[in-house]
């Protein structure tokens, strides 16, 4: 829903405004994101909200100027170099994830030496590993890396994806064994331990 609030929004602002009125357009619908990632409330969500989650909800937070410095090199770069990009930051990386509308995951994005490969999350909510596929393609706005579950694709928010949005960290690599079907340990603080 967010991405598609996001679209609309800056399909409308391509339309009718200004860069500087786009990036602000751009800027009120990613501050309603990160709100929406802090804010929610037990019932909005389908879960309990475990002890701690408030913590993993400003670590996975990142600062407003990392996102704005984002922003405007995706928005002054070319296609190639923000695939290239992509192909650098993404590809075999796993990721402890959270927002409160999922919860605590962990996200393991496979190898790729063409733009595509295997994706995996594990939920600390289901404790179930979902494996997927992932690609890059072109969007209305640039590349952005699309995945698809169960034949239903939804495509990610470059800038988000790029600047943090949602992410507590990361690190290179099948770290957990998601792959191999391996469920992470969580720890105490209710994130799974890098070991």
């Amino acid at each position: 829903m967010r991405s598609f609030i996001l679209v609309a929004a800056l399909i409308v602002s391509a339309c009718s405004t200004t860069p500087q009125t786009q990036r602000d357009i751009y800027a009120d619908v990613l501050d309603e994101n990160l709100k929406q990632a802090r804010g929610a409330t037990a019932q909005q969500t389908p879960y309990k909200i475990a002890a701690g989650d408030d913590v993993l909800a400003q670590r996975a937070t990142p600062n407003r100027a990392v996102v704005d410095e984002v922003y405007s090199w995706v928005h002054s770069s070319d296609y190639v170099d923000i695939e290239n990009r992509l192909l650098a930051e993404i590809p075999n990386m796993t990721a402890r994830l959270y927002n409160r509308q999922n919860g605590m995951r962990v996200k393991y994005t496979g190898p790729s030496t063409d733009g595509t490969g295997d994706v995996y999350y594990w939920s600390r909510n289901t404790g179930q590993i979902r494996r997927g596929s992932w690609e890059i393609k072109e969007g209305k706005f640039g590349p952005q890396i699309c995945e698809t579950f169960y034949s239903e694709t939804s495509c990610l928010n470059t800038v988000e994806q790029l600047s943090g949005v949602g992410r507590i960290d990361r690190r290179k690599g099948d770290v957990f064994g998601l792959a191999r079907g391996v469920r992470p340990e969580v720890g105490d603080d209710g994130l799974p331990e890098w070991g």
